[in-house]
């Protein structure tokens, strides 16, 4: 299984189209770009970054296990971390997004 950074979200999945998809499923398609009111003959772009991972990257990387208190540290002063490599290991259903920037 791969890793993906699509834009700002970490997805899980076996290629890079299954990744945007995924993507696409989680931000409601193309619903939350923002783009402003154009004018007669206006012309705006908008750009998708996919990066993926490097198996170095998965293996070395961490990621936050929520954004403000969860079951796993609500009794601790931090939160823990985990590899995408672990958040791998703890899922079965393929494409799935890992984490999402905060």
């Amino acid at each position: 299984m791969n890793v993906y950074k699509v834009n700002e979200y970490w997805i899980a999945a076996k290629d890079a189209d299954a990744a945007f998809g995924q993507y696409l499923e989680e931000t409601d398609s193309l619903e939350t770009m923002i783009v402003d009111d154009l004018a007669e003959g206006e012309e705006t772009e908008i750009t998708v970054s996919i990066k993926r991972l490097t198996t170095k990257e998965i293996e070395t990387q961490t990621v936050t296990c929520c954004e403000d208190g969860c079951d796993r540290c609500e009794d601790l002063n931090d939160h823990l971390y985990d590899t995408y490599q672990e958040l791998l290991t703890q899922r079965t259903d393929f494409p799935c997004v890992l984490a999402k920037e905060i």
